[in-house]
């Protein structure tokens, strides 16, 4: 039993391998743009303060 097991992996592994080297990793169409970091939007000082520790 374990060794039939054992063979229908290594053979779903091998199909898996063969169906990776066929299909053709291709590129997203668009390529995303970022946006420069804006420093004063990130440290907003002027915008709310999350509290992380635990209230007691």
């Amino acid at each position: 039993m374990a060794l039939a097991l054992l063979a229908a992996l290594i053979a779903g592994t091998m199909c898996l391998g063969m169906v990776c080297i066929l299909v053709p990793l291709q590129r997203p169409q668009q390529e995303i743009d970022l946006e420069p970091l804006n420093e004063d939007k990130f440290f907003d000082i002027g915008s709310s303060i999350i509290d992380l520790q635990a209230a007691r």
